[in-house]
């Protein structure tokens, strides 16, 4: 049972759903046998954070840096010991945001590229946003050679993120864009394929490609074990 000091954070509201996701997943990957066996947790959905991708375009970032960093101060004053931000995009900004407290931040994109050095692949697809595509946040493990969509697919996965959040979706159509495009990188290369955009994610198990990886996953799989550092 983790000490009821230990405190994670989650800045939420970049996706409509991606926060209560984290928050789920954590939740599942706790071992826990009852209500007060699971880790306290923050969740502060924030949906005036500018959009990622555009604000890259526009400033290099700097306007949803500042968002962010802003509202880490009401997770300042929660009393937390650790900070996720479920989302690939604003990692950009990471080292920025980072600097901004004391907290311990957890790098999503790190600890992805490391799950796929483990497994000893050297080629990964990437499904992601124009913005994450564009800041090369998972182009900083050289050993690691990453495969992108064509640029008609590029814009379908676009075009899937922000129906996804607009609300105005369906699942099925949408699993099976996912299924394909990961298949077509497979076959491109790619020994695994990376979910790098939180809204994707929502799609984790609906895709039945087994080389898929889930940053969201990953992240939250890591946060877990940091936390069980704390236990008794």
């Amino acid at each position: 049972m983790p000490k009821r000091n230990f405190r994670i954070g989650i800045i939420g509201g970049m996706g409509p759903m991606t926060g209560v996701l984290l928050q789920k997943l954590i939740i599942e990957n706790t071992p826990a046998s009852n209500d007060q066996n699971h880790i306290e947790v923050v969740c502060f959905t924030n949906p005036h954070i500018p959009d990622r991708t555009k604000s890259l375009q526009e400033d290099g970032g700097k306007k949803f840096a500042k968002a962010i960093i802003d509202f880490i101060k009401v997770m300042e004053k929660s009393g937390v010991d650790l900070i996720l931000i479920p989302c690939n995009t604003a990692h950009a900004k990471f080292n920025d945001i980072q600097q901004s407290t004391k907290i311990p931040i957890l790098n999503m994109i790190d600890i992805t590229l490391r799950k796929i050095r483990d497994s000893n692949s050297k080629i990964a697809g990437l499904l992601a946003t124009d913005g994450t595509i564009a800041s090369q946040i998972f182009n900083t493990n050289k050993n690691i050679k990453l495969i992108l969509p064509d640029t008609n697919k590029q814009k379908v996965i676009m075009d899937i993120i922000y129906q996804i959040k607009s609300g105005k979706y369906d699942n099925i159509e949408i699993a099976l864009k996912l299924n394909l495009f990961a298949n077509l990188l497979n076959q491109k290369g790619a020994e695994k394929i990376i979910l790098g955009c939180t809204e994707l994610s929502l799609y984790s198990s609906y895709i039945s490609n087994k080389n898929v990886i889930d940053p969201l996953i990953e992240l939250a799989k890591k946060a877990v074990k940091i936390a069980q550092k704390s236990f008794f």
